[in-house]
């Protein structure tokens, strides 16, 4: 879900989500996208929330975006104490290019999430070149022992092509379509953030 504006709507988010869990029979983890402004602060934040009680940290994943090399050496303390404490962190928006290999073996990640336009590039694009992103991403993410999760997934040609790469994690439209507000309100699907 997306970052809440105040620690308020922090407590509200994570005390839904626990009532959520105790209810049913489902496990998970709950994921935020941290913001590149005030990461730092996020990330001490969501620690204080977590510390406070009701969701143990292993119940939870943060996604960082991509951040400039400049950045990275500050953000290997506070990452280093999330994933200790249990949480999955996760580095957001990623595709070829866009991430330096140093960044992706000086933090501290599980995984990485590709991009949405990496997976959409998978059908658009007439040539194989974005296959052989799409395995060379994955590759690099087994070689760095990062789990890879594909972003975007709308499509059915979209899901069986990430499938024919070796992408066991995906998310979007395709498995859970996005409802407008008169249909949440008429709908008896529960929705989570």
């Amino acid at each position: 879900c997306a970052w809440p504006n105040d620690a308020e709507g922090l407590a509200s988010i994570l005390s839904t989500w626990r009532a959520w869990v105790q209810s049913s029979a489902v496990s998970g983890r709950l994921s935020f996208s941290l913001p590149s402004v005030g990461l730092l602060t996020a990330m001490g934040e969501l620690s204080s929330a977590v510390a406070k009680g009701g969701v143990p940290a292993t119940e939870l994943a943060v996604r960082i975006p991509i951040v400039d090399s400049d950045r990275t050496e500050a953000l290997i303390p506070p990452l280093t104490a999330l994933r200790a404490s249990g949480m999955d962190v996760w580095l957001e928006g990623w595709r070829p290019g866009n991430a330096p290999l140093e960044t992706l073996t000086q933090l501290p990640l599980d995984g990485l999430v590709f991009d949405p336009s990496l997976v959409a590039a998978v059908t658009q694009e007439p040539a194989e070149t974005s296959l052989r992103f799409g395995r060379v991403s994955l590759a690099l993410g087994g070689a760095l022992g990062l789990r890879v999760l594909a972003d975007g997934v709308c499509l059915a040609d979209q899901h069986a092509r990430m499938a024919l790469l070796g992408c066991g994690l995906m998310q979007g439209n395709w498995f859970c379509p996005a409802e407008s507000a008169a249909e949440k309100g008429q709908s008896s699907r529960t929705v989570i953030f």
